[in-house]
């Protein structure tokens, strides 16, 4: 029982992080980048050095059995269609734009 709890707890945990990884980069690197070539050769080693972490932490998870790994799908996938709910449910509000309030899709 406690493999699966802590499945879903890391499957949670790595959604999350993953979502604030790729918010962190593209605000750091693609906003404030003035070089397209820069810009995109650091899109490529933030790409590449966040799934290297993510499948670290699967690969130990699963090794040293201590959660397991449908669990950990499991978490990640409730963890995403949450964030995704929630991003629908807010692209529904109004924004302001230049003063004007405009709905976000």
């Amino acid at each position: 029982m406690n493999s699966v709890l802590l499945g879903v707890l890391l499957g949670a945990t790595i959604c999350i992080m993953n979502i604030k990884w790729l918010r962190f980069f593209v605000n750091g690197i693609l906003l404030n980048m003035k070089n397209i070539k820069g810009a995109q050769r650091l899109t490529y080693i933030s790409f590449i050095f966040r799934y290297l972490v993510i499948a670290g932490i699967l690969y130990l998870a699963v090794i040293s059995h201590v959660a397991d790994m449908l669990a950990i799908v499991t978490g990640f996938s409730a963890a995403l269609f949450s964030v995704v709910l929630i991003f629908f449910i807010q692209s529904k509000r109004g924004i302001n734009i230049n003063g004007r309030t405009t709905p976000l899709y």
